[in-house]
C-alpha cells in the first residue's frame, strides 16, 4: 500500500501545473535541469540564473512552460533553437541582462508567442534570422538597448507585429527596407535615440502606422513626402527636434494629434494644417513663433487642445480661434503678448496667458467665454482689471492674478447674476454676501486665496471661485 501512494503522489507532483518563482531569497538551483519539469511560468528575477548561457537541451524538459520572465538574471547569450524547445511560450521577458547579441535562430521554434519583452538589455547586433518563428508576436519592447543602425530586413520574422518599442537606444540610422515586413505595426516608439533625418523611404513599409514617437531625438530634416499614404496615421510627437519646416505633415488627413513642441519653428503659413481637419490636439510650444497668419486654424474645426506656449508672440487677435466650437484649453503662456482680445470660442474652458506682457483687462477683451472655468493672467504686468471684463463666466472657479502690479480689484469684475443660483454662507445670499463691498484690497489679505463657496447640501461646501494670488503683492487669504 506504502509503495502505491508514493506512485499515486509522484504522478500528482508531474501532472499539477506550478509557477516557479526566483529570486534573492530562494536562489534557483545549480542547473537548468532541476527546476521542475511541471512548471507553467517561470520568473527568475534580481539573482543569477543557473548559467550566463542558454544551449539547447537547458529548457526542453519545460513542456508545458507558457511564460518565461528573467529579469537582470546574468544572461549573456542565447544559443540558436535554444529556447525553441519551449514551443509551448507564448510570453517572453528577458530584461536587465548583460545580452549583446541576437544570433540567428534566437527564437525559432517559438511560433506560439505573443509578446516579447528584451528591454534594457546590452543587444547591439540582430543577426539575420534571429526572429525566425516569430509570426504570432503582436508586441515586442526593445527599449533601452544599445542598437546604432536598424539594418534593411532587420525585422522579417514578425508578421503579426502591432506594437514595436525601439526608444531609448542609439539608433542613428534607419536603412531602406529596415521595417520591412511590418505591415501590421500600427504603433512604432522610437523617441530618445539619436536620429537626425527622415526621407521618403525610412516608413515606407508601415502601412498601417496609427502612432509614431520620435520625441527626444536631433532631427533637422523630414523630407517632404515621408508620410504621403499614411491614411492611418493618428498621432506623431515629434518634440524636442530641430525642425523648422511643417511641409511634410500637411498631407496627413487623419491626424489628431500633432506635437512639435521644442523645435525651431519660426513661423506659421495659414495653409500649415489646413489639411488636417480631423485635429484635437495641437502642441506647438517652445518655439520661435512670432505671428500668427489669419486663419492659420480656420480648419482645425475638431480642435480641443491648442498649446502655442513660450513662443514669441505679440498680440492675438479675436478672430483667430472663431474656427472652432470644440476648443477647451488654450495655452499661450510665456509669449511677450502685451494685446489680447477673444470673442469666443464659447467652449473654452482653460484659458493660459500667464507670464506675457498684459497690462490690462478691459471689458471687451474677453467676451463669449461661458464656458471657461480657469483664467490664468499671473506674472504679467496688470494694473487694472476692469469692472464687469468677467461679466458672462458664470463657470469660472480659478482665477489666477498674482504677481502683477494691481493694488484693488472691484468686485464688480464678477456679475453677481452669474452666480444667483448659488447661496454664499449659511444664511447669506451670495450677491449679497460678496458683492456688497467695493473692492479686494492687496493690504486686506493674509496668504492663500478668496474663496467663494458653494452649498451643495447636507453641509457639504466646495470652493465656486478662487481668485488665487500665490506670490507678489496678491499674497492672499481671506473668507469672503
Amino acid at each position: 500500500m506504502a509503495a502505491l501512494l508514493l506512485v499515486a503522489h509522484h504522478v500528482v507532483r508531474h501532472v499539477t501545473s506550478e509557477d516557479v518563482t526566483y529570486d534573492a531569497d530562494n536562489p534557483p538551483p545549480a542547473a537548468w535541469s532541476d527546476i521542475p519539469d511541471n512548471t507553467t511560468s517561470l520568473i527568475i528575477s534580481n539573482v543569477n540564473a543557473p548559467s550566463s548561457i542558454i544551449a539547447q537541451g537547458d529548457l526542453a524538459h519545460l513542456v508545458n512552460c507558457s511564460s518565461l520572465t528573467l529579469h537582470n538574471a546574468g544572461i549573456e547569450r542565447l544559443e540558436a533553437d535554444s529556447l525553441g524547445e519551449v514551443p509551448t511560450l507564448t510570453q517572453l521577458r528577458i530584461i536587465r541582462n548583460p545580452l549583446t547579441v541576437l544570433v540567428n535562430r534566437t527564437f525559432a521554434g517559438l511560433t506560439n508567442l505573443t509578446i516579447l519583452d528584451l528591454d534594457f538589455n546590452n543587444i547591439s547586433v540582430i543577426e539575420p534570422g534571429a526572429f525566425t518563428d516569430l509570426g504570432n508576436v503582436t508586441n515586442m519592447n526593445m527599449s533601452g538597448n544599445s542598437l546604432t543602425v536598424l539594418v534593411t530586413n532587420g525585422f522579417i520574422g514578425l508578421s503579426a507585429l502591432e506594437e514595436l518599442c525601439l526608444n531609448k537606444n542609439n539608433i542613428g540610422e534607419i536603412q531602406e527596407d529596415a521595417f520591412a515586413g511590418l505591415g501590421a505595426v500600427d504603433i512604432l516608439f522610437l523617441f530618445n535615440n539619436k536620429l537626425t533625418e527622415v526621407d521618403r523611404t525610412t516608413f515606407a513599409n508601415l502601412t498601417s502606422l496609427r502612432s509614431l514617437r520620435l520625441e527626444l531625438n536631433e532631427i533637422s530634416t523630414v523630407a517632404p513626402e515621408s508620410f504621403r499614404g499614411f491614411s492611418n496615421l493618428q498621432d506623431i510627437v515629434i518634440s524636442a527636434n530641430d525642425i523648422a519646416d511643417l511641409t511634410p505633415f500637411a498631407n496627413l488627413t487623419g491626424l489628431k494629434w500633432l506635437s512639435l513642441t521644442e523645435n525651431s519653428l519660426t513661423f506659421l503659413q495659414n495653409t500649415s494644417f489646413s489639411s488636417m481637419m480631423s485635429l484635437n490636439k495641437l502642441q506647438l510650444g517652445s518655439n520661435s513663433i512670432a505671428e500668427l497668419p489669419m486663419g492659420v486654424f480656420n480648419d482645425q474645426v475638431a480642435l480641443r487642445t491648442l498649446v502655442l506656449s513660450e513662443n514669441l508672440l505679440s498680440s492675438v487677435s479675436k478672430e483667430l480661434f472663431n474656427f472652432t466650437q470644440s476648443l477647451v484649453t488654450l495655452d499661450l503662456r510665456k509669449n511677450r503678448i502685451s494685446s489680447i482680445t477673444l470673442d469666443g470660442p464659447a467652449s473654452l474652458e482653460i484659458l493660459d496667458l500667464g507670464s506675457n506682457r498684459l497690462t490690462s483687462i478691459l471689458n471687451d477683451t474677453f467676451r463669449n467665454l461661458p464656458a471657461l472655468r480657469f483664467l490664468r493672467l499671473s506674472n504679467n504686468l496688470l494694473t487694472l482689471v476692469a469692472p464687469m471684463s468677467l461679466h458672462g463666466m458664470a463657470r469660472i472657479n480659478a482665477l489666477y492674478l498674482s504677481n502683477n502690479q494691481l493694488e484693488t480689484l472691484e468686485y464688480s469684475i464678477l456679475d453677481p447674476q452669474d452666480f444667483a443660483n448659488f447661496s454664499g454662507f449659511p444664511g447669506e445670499n451670495m450677491s449679497r454676501y460678496a458683492f456688497n463691498v467695493s473692492a479686494w484690497r492687496a493690504a486686506d489679505f493674509g496668504r492663500g486665496c478668496v474663496g467663494l463657496i458653494q452649498d451643495q447640501g447636507h453641509g457639504v461646501w466646495r470652493p465656486l471661485f478662487r481668485l488665487m494670488s500665490d506670490v507678489g503683492p496678491w499674497t492672499a487669504h481671506k473668507e469672503v
